[in-house]
């Protein structure tokens, strides 16, 4: 009921037949991919990588800095290859990070769900994130989206909690579940990524180097236009808004909703992106 009309078994799909196939990255490969636009049945058949020692990550599951590194390197890897391209806007599936937003909002009571999690939260929010409450919508979340949302667009995951990555049995980290995927800017995958599948002390510790080496490796990829660190370290300031509404929204179900995460595992992520909003004076970095 959900998937379908906001476009995420479109993304899915669309991923699979159109961007896959030319993606070397460590992210599962579909037999075979379709979906009905009008009943939204839709089916996605996979070879089990489990049964090749796949092994799936949670918030409680440690991240050390090889496999941050990794993960840096799969974002830099999909966003390079899709830096700048004019598909983006040929894909009438594929919205921007703010329209997606949009349509979910207006779907499912996304705001009033969000809040009702903040409450339920307020243990490991500091003080000065619960303090924007009346502002951190507007000014935080769709502002940010509405900053995201600008060309020059890359192609972006935009749901790459630890949760949906996995270690191979070679150790190499992979990328799954591909249903909220959107164009806007690069910056909204990297801060999401980091902040959830990293300790708030080791993300405090790394997130400037892995910073550098993202735009490193996205040199490395053929992006022209990468942009100085001052700037990146700005754009990566000013998107984590998105994922703590994620988050919060999802401990903020309601009767009518799935649970669609463990309560344990919403509050390890929240705490995480809370305590980068306030580290990285997000709110603020918006206005600059």
């Amino acid at each position: 009921m959900i998937c379908g009309p906001v476009g995420a078994l479109a993304n899915e799909i669309g991923f699979y037949t159109h961007l896959r196939p030319e993606l070397t990255i460590e992210a599962p490969t579909a037999y075979h991919a379709a979906f009905d636009p009008k009943s939204y049945r839709s089916i996605i058949l996979f070879k089990d990588i489990a049964d090749e020692g796949t092994t799936f990550t949670n918030p409680l599951i440690y991240i050390d800095r090889a496999n941050a590194e990794d993960m840096v390197g799969v974002m830099a890897a999909y966003h390079g290859q899709f830096w700048g391209d004019p598909r983006l806007d040929s894909w009438d599936w594929l919205q921007t990070s703010e329209g997606f937003q949009a349509g979910v909002n207006e779907l499912i009571g996304f705001e009033k769900r969000s809040y009702i999690g903040m409450d339920r939260a307020r243990k490991v929010i500091p003080q000065t994130v619960m303090n924007m409450r009346d502002k951190i919508w507007n000014r935080g979340l769709m502002k940010s989206l509405n900053m995201n949302a600008r060309k020059p667009y890359t192609y972006l995951h935009s749901d790459v909690h630890v949760g949906n990555w996995y270690r191979t049995a070679e150790g190499r980290m992979g990328l799954c579940d591909w249903q909220c995927t959107v164009k806007g800017q690069w910056a909204g995958d990297f801060s999401y990524a980091l902040s959830s599948a990293l300790t708030v002390e080791d993300r405090r510790a790394w997130e400037s180097d892995l910073l550098k080496l993202y735009l490193e490796k996205l040199r490395g990829s053929g992006v022209r236009e990468v942009p100085p660190f001052d700037q990146a370290w700005l754009e990566y300031r000013q998107q984590i808004f998105h994922a703590f509404f994620n988050w919060v929204f999802t401990i903020g179900q309601g009767a009518l909703q799935p649970a669609m995460q463990p309560d344990e595992f919403s509050m390890l992520n929240i705490e995480r992106f809370a305590a980068a909003i306030d580290d990285l004076d997000s709110m603020k970095s918006l206005d600059q």
